[in-house]
């Protein structure tokens, strides 16, 4: 009782305010954690400084957290649409979209520039993707309907082969 009425004395103190102020009266036995106990139970003082709640991170996949060689293992998707400057003053913006392809292991990032979102633009800039950072082993998307036309187009070729 002595320990929260000088806590109330001093306007909702801190712990060492508050110990240092009963200590030149009283030398209370185990005083910190009396303090301490009575800074835990006033409400004010609760709500005035509250503890921020930590984001717990969920398990990455295996796919994330291997190391690889830059985009072994790459996630695609399409941005947009962009539209283009045209090449002379008069004429309308040209429309297009932009295709992401995203390192899993580094987060690096490929950009290539497409016409439409059509399957076969998507072969193009996949052709593109290739040439330039070599044949991923694994590919994520989203169920884009470009995307699923691309695997099915890429599946018959493998069949045919």
């Amino acid at each position: 009782m002595i320990a929260k009425a000088y806590h109330l004395m001093l306007i909702h103190g801190g712990g060492r305010a508050t110990l240092a102020t009963i200590r030149q009266t009283y030398w209370p036995v185990n005083g910190r954690r009396l303090v301490r106990s009575v800074l835990r139970n006033c409400l004010r003082c609760v709500r005035a400084s509250p503890v921020p709640a930590a984001q717990q991170m969920g398990q990455l996949p295996a796919h994330r957290v291997t190391a690889s060689r830059p985009f072994t293992i790459t996630g695609v998707d399409f941005a947009g649409p962009v539209y283009l400057k045209p090449p002379y003053k008069r004429a309308a913006a040209i429309k297009a979209y932009i295709c992401i392809f995203i390192c899993f292991c580094t987060k690096a990032v490929h950009i290539e520039l497409v016409g439409d979102l059509s399957t076969q633009m998507f072969l193009c800039a996949l052709r593109r993707f290739i040439a330039r950072r070599g044949r991923p082993s694994d590919m994520y998307s989203d169920n884009g309907k470009n995307f699923e036309g691309a695997k099915n187009e890429l599946d018959e070729i493998r069949r045919m082969l």
